[in-house]
């Protein structure tokens, strides 16, 4: 037996001592004739009542059931100030456990450093019949941590405390209708809680779990993790990168955050080859995480094709955009899943019905920034990108019609 657990032991011993000398004290001293009654009176209480602090301490008991049960541990024939003398007694181990547990998290820090641990009814009662001990045992005030979590959480216990009861979400009946949430989305919903507690370590477990994992950029694990939209852009300019990730954010204090290092990604997704890139290393990377949702994103990677198919390759960016609204929706939402298509409608009639009035377009059909000067290259039948990605316009160098290279312009034939 180690050193700590024979502590431990001898504290119990003690506080059983301790708790059945102040029982005997408070029931009277037995006499010649009833000394035996009266031993197995002071036994009975005292086990009983320590029995009660014991299941209070486990979680067995409410602090109002063991007030009661302790209540019903002492003989009714006992006067009133002894019974005060000795409920009051248990009473406060009550209490001092309550204090005990309020405070192991400012205790903790301390404990785990020191590795000592201590039983807190001992402790409490302990300290009950040596005052003194509360003020001599106190550990020493901490410097402030390095860690933010163990900052933050330390300022959140000296404000007041949020009743999570009372919230409007968390009641019973809230106004509107119900949404039944399928399995899939109720068990995706139970992972991102869990990841929430703490994200950052969360992703550092991913990253260290010593398996192998899809690759894919450090910023969208954590954007995954954290029930957020993957930017594809990002997926695609990593996919063969020779140069780190060097976007980091570097908290300056509650809630602010300085982001550090390039932000914009090297890439960008423009074609249906470069979104089934980005995509496929998308739908790796998150069934790693939510193994569960394979028939989900395999469904609306059909839905997305069925687009590309039946949309001319110039047309193909409002795909793109409608995807980017599709998944940011979804991630916003919590309730929807990427087939949900019933619930995308307007994002249909506004990326790829109407897309000119949020993508940049005129009412000439060029996009903002496009120059009005004609493709040399796609007169020439050699220019790679397509009518609504150029930067130039697919135009005829001669007469600018937009149905005809300038080699086979037959206007300036006929002049």
């Amino acid at each position: 037996m180690s050193e700590t657990q024979n502590g431990s032991a001898s504290n119990t011993l003690s506080q059983t001592s301790q708790a059945q000398a102040d029982t005997s004290n408070i029931l009277g001293q037995p006499t010649r004739d009833d000394d035996q009654d009266s031993q197995q009176l002071e036994k009975e209480v005292t086990e009983a009542c320590l029995a009660i602090v014991q299941d209070y301490r486990a979680g067995g008991l409410s602090k109002a059931q063991a007030t009661l049960q302790l209540h019903g541990a002492f003989p009714d024939t006992l006067d009133e100030d002894a019974f005060v003398e000795a409920f009051r007694t248990y009473f406060e181990m009550l209490d001092n456990f309550d204090r005990f547990r309020d405070g192991a998290g400012q205790h903790g820090h301390f404990a785990r450093e020191s590795g000592v641990t201590e039983d807190p009814t001992t402790a409490a009662s302990e300290r009950l019949h040596d005052p003194a001990r509360s003020q001599v045992d106190r550990p020493p005030k901490r410097g402030r941590p390095s860690d933010d979590t163990d900052d933050e959480d330390d300022g959140y216990k000296k404000q007041t405390r949020l009743d999570f009861d009372a919230l409007p979400w968390n009641q019973g009946e809230v106004v509107g209708s119900t949404v039944v949430l399928s399995p899939s989305l109720q068990k995706t919903q139970s992972l991102l809680a869990n990841f929430a507690r703490d994200l950052k370590r969360a992703k550092t477990s991913l990253l260290n779990c010593g398996k192998s994992y899809p690759q894919f950029p450090d910023s969208e694990w954590g954007n995954l993790l954290g029930g957020k939209s993957v930017d594809f852009d990002h997926v695609l300019s990593g996919m063969y990168s020779i140069s780190h990730d060097d976007k980091e954010a570097q908290p300056i204090g509650r809630g602010l955050e300085i982001i550090r290092g390039s932000a914009k990604p090297a890439k960008s997704v423009r074609t249906h080859g470069e979104w089934i890139m980005a995509f496929n290393a998308y739908v790796e990377a998150t069934l790693f995480i939510f193994p569960h949702r394979e028939h989900e994103l395999r469904a609306y990677g059909n839905h997305i094709m069925r687009y590309f198919a039946s949309t001319p390759s110039d047309l193909h960016d409002r795909i793109i955009n409608y995807d980017k609204a599709v998944r940011i929706r979804v991630a916003q939402r919590r309730d929807l899943e990427l087939t949900s298509t019933e619930q995308f409608s307007d994002l249909h009639l506004q990326w790829i019905n109407n897309p000119a009035a949020c993508s940049g377009t005129s009412r000439n059909g060029r996009r903002a920034g496009q120059r009005r000067d004609p493709c040399r290259r796609w007169n020439e039948n050699r220019c790679p990108n397509s009518a609504g990605t150029c930067n130039y316009a697919h135009i005829c160098s001669r007469c600018r019609s937009n149905a005809h290279v300038g080699s086979e312009c037959q206007v300036s034939q006929r002049k």
